[in-house]
């Protein structure tokens, strides 16, 4: 007798599927066959069809029986037309004569594979069944997912018989005998290496998930496949799958009226990791479903220093450095499937601290907006849980608008303006539900928000800023531009709005919410709360707005230096803009509104003042930078220029040929309230040993041979003034020319309504 062999082509391929996408074809059992498929009974090495009762999901294959004119259907359909799902019952299958019955318990079961039945009427015991074959599929899943029911008939009294959920994949070709005479391709025992075969076939996956008990509520099963290691790098070429309400193994344990209904069958593909190690130390705290970490530091991380374990050893990863969000991104591809939440990719942040590499605050003028907001944390049992708050907010800035478990979710930092200048608006907020809530305060910062929520006791509630910036310089002043406004629940306008700001270098490490450790928050670096470390304040700042301004103000708040701290260079610095009386949420009114623009440091470079011979520059104001005074060039030593910075630089040259001192004043290289980053002061002496800096009427003034010499037409009053405004001589002249003996020095000499400045030496 000629042997033949039946494989996924030829013969059967009408009833073959290709899967060409990741998923499961038809897994959710919403499409149905008009009319069911064919299964295969062997005999005497020939494969003979025979059309299944019913119908049945489309792309799948069922055990439904047509035996010599018997007819079973084992696969229905359950559910409705906008939510059908399959339904699969074990049943006896053969002739009732009354007093005997002849056939035996059929397995219900469903397939992507070609379901053949052996019936032999002379020995119910020899009856066999199974599946051979599959489809076409290329791809590696870590899971198999699907929602079930089951439930068990009166036959088996002790709901004892297993119901089982198979998946394998595999290569090449198994070939082996079904029903001890007919040969087939990648029969599901001969796959599983549960019967002798031969070929070139690998098992690459499979998995035998067993339902115990009864369960009559769906259930939810993620299933994960067992990979052969000696396979693991083989690609797959075909799959099957096997849902069975029978014990598929052991026909004798098949009970008539067992039921397993099932729907949601999905390949799961994960993208997540298991671990994160930055240097080869993991990340405390990790979480495969956590997607944003707070790092304690400043100094990004190179890719290469990033290690990142994947769920899915099929899965990819790709790290990519943000310096300009001062953040790693380590993103988490699989091969093109969904993961249980429906996502292909999973991008997970770790977040440092931000650098402002240059003297200026970072997008200070709030031009630049981030599409999607970031993440305040949450202190809870020791550890920061991440949220990512709603809205947008400006690119660099961090804003304290809410999200509370995914539940309430408020924007209390919004952009107003328009493309062409925009600006922040800080609006405080009620936030809660049923009832439950407290005000919380709208600010920006380029630290960190923290917030603790404990809903019981609203009043233990609490917040802040940790972290900050990197930053390396000594600016002199905050400067910006604001409103302020107040909402109806601020009847009597008290509430404070806060301007702070700060600089330190060290770490300073603290406790918040009384059980989360942090590194540098603004309670301890500003030494309002115990802290440990090396860290040490440098500067510091906190603007209290009081009262309401409808109309944008300009305002420029001098640092204070910490003056043992002086010396110091900071390593970081943090702003906080705050719509709330920011230390105390008792005081926090809903609707308070803050608006802010063109924040800036400002680093001074001009004169606080100039003395000329230990004698103040009469008339010297620091944004005056040309003065012409009577008298000739002093030298060097006899000029003291004291900035308005202890930071600045002052440099001082002569040029005697115009008679002229050149005071050049410059700062870090930031700018000052007017954009500059240096200002010169030029001092003119002019006149040999005196020149009048203006003639008072018709008398001439001027200065030699040590004394005041007053030249006049006609009789005149004349009083001497030092540069202080001390008197030194009163008297009346006649016409011609009159010496007045004065000490050496500069006056001022008013002659009627006119004065004149004279040095005499």
């Amino acid at each position: 007798m000629r042997t033949k062999i039946y494989a996924l082509c030829g013969l059967l391929s009408a009833s073959m599927t290709v899967m060409t996408a990741q998923d499961v074809v038809n897994g959710g059992f919403e499409t149905w066959k008009e009319t069911a498929g064919s299964s295969y009974a062997p005999s005497n090495g020939e494969l003979t069809p025979a059309q299944r009762p019913g119908i049945e999901p489309e792309g799948w294959n069922g055990s439904s029986v047509n035996q010599m004119g018997v007819t079973k259907e084992l696969v229905t359909k359950g559910g409705d037309e906008n939510d059908a799902h399959v339904v699969i019952t074990s049943d006896f299958v053969g002739l009732d004569l009354g007093f005997t019955k002849i056939g035996s318990n059929a397995p219900g079961y469903l397939t992507f594979g070609n379901p053949w039945v052996f019936a032999d009427i002379s020995n119910i015991s020899n009856s066999d069944g199974g599946t051979f074959g599959g489809m076409e599929y290329g791809l590696k899943p870590d899971a198999l997912t699907l929602s079930f029911k089951r439930t068990f008939g009166e036959e088996d009294t002790e709901k004892a018989e297993k119901a089982h959920i198979i998946a394998y994949l595999w290569n090449g070709t198994f070939t082996s005998t079904i029903s001890g005479n007919t040969e087939v391709q990648d029969a599901d025992r001969a796959v599983l290496g549960m019967s002798e075969a031969t070929g070139d076939g690998k098992l690459i996956a499979s998995v035998d998930y067993e339902i115990n008990g009864e369960y009559t509520n769906w259930q939810s099963a993620t299933i994960p496949l067992e990979y052969v290691e000696a396979n693991i790098d083989e690609t797959p070429t075909k799959m099957n799958i096997v849902l069975s309400s029978a014990d598929y193994w052991t026909r004798g344990n098949i009970k008539a009226g067992n039921v397993l209904e099932v729907d949601d069958v999905h390949y799961l593909f994960y993208s997540k990791l298991t671990d994160i190690k930055v240097g080869g130390t993991s990340i405390t705290g990790f979480d495969s479903d956590t997607y944003a970490y707070k790092m304690q530091g400043y100094d990004l991380p190179s890719a290469d220093e990033i290690e990142a374990v994947t769920v899915s050893p099929f899965a990819t990863t790709e790290v990519t450095v943000d310096e300009a969000n001062a953040a790693i991104n380590i993103t988490v591809t699989n091969q093109g499937g969904t993961d249980t939440d429906g996502r292909q990719s999973h991008t997970y942040t770790l977040l440092y601290n931000p650098t402002v590499a240059t003297q200026d605050l970072f997008n200070g003028s709030f031009e630049a907006w981030d599409e999607a907001a970031g993440y305040s944390f949450t202190s809870s049992n020791g550890a920061l849980v991440p949220a990512l708050r709603p809205g947008t907010e400006p690119t660099g800035w961090q804003g304290s608008s809410v999200n509370q478990f995914e539940l309430v979710k408020e924007e209390l930092v919004t952009r107003g303006g328009d493309d062409t200048n925009a600006y922040a608006v800080m609006t405080n907020t009620y936030v809660g539900m049923f009832g439950m809530g407290s005000n919380a305060p709208a600010y920006l910062t380029y630290g960190d928000p923290w917030l603790y929520i404990n809903i019981m006791d609203i009043a233990s509630c609490n917040g802040g800023t940790f972290g900050g910036a990197a930053y390396g310089y000594r600016p002199d002043a905050l400067a910006l531009s604001y409103r302020r406004t107040f909402g109806e629940e601020d009847t009597e306008k008290a509430e404070k709005a806060h301007v702070i700001a700060y600089l330190w270098n060290g770490t300073f490490t603290s406790t918040i919410a009384g059980e989360t450790e942090v590194n540098d928050a603004d309670r301890a670096v500003l030494g309002m709360s115990e802290s440990t470390g090396d860290g040490k304040l440098i500067a510091s700042v906190d603007y209290e707005i009081a009262g309401e301004q409808t109309e944008w103000q300009e305002v420029v708040i001098p640092l204070q230096y910490v003056e043992e701290n002086a010396g110091e260079v900071p390593t970081k610095m943090n702003v906080i803009l705050s719509s709330a009386d920011y230390w105390s949420r008792p005081d926090i009114k809903a609707g308070n509104v803050l608006e802010a623009d063109d924040v800036r440091f400002v680093f001074n470079s001009r004169l606080g003042s100039i003395e000329i011979d230990g004698e103040a520059l009469d008339g010297f104001d620091s944004e005056t930078y040309e003065y012409t005074i009577n008298g000739t060039l002093p030298s060097m030593e006899d000029v003291e220029a004291v900035a308005m910075s202890q930071f600045a630089s002052i440099d001082i040259t002569t040029d005697e040929a115009e008679g002229t001192f050149i005071i050049t004043v410059g700062n870090q290289g930031g700018a000052d309230v007017d954009g500059e980053t240096a200002h010169t002061y030029v001092l003119t002496f002019d006149g040999g040993n005196g020149v009048a800096s203006a003639e008072a009427s018709d008398a001439k003034v001027t200065a030699h041979d040590g004394a005041i010499h007053v030249t006049a037409p006609e009789t005149v009053a004349v009083e001497v003034t030092d540069l202080a405004g001390r008197t030194v001589l009163v008297t009346e002249v006649n016409a011609g020319t009159t010496a007045l003996d004065v000490p050496t020095g500069f006056y001022v000499v008013r002659t009627g309504a006119q004065a004149v400045k004279v040095l005499v030496d």
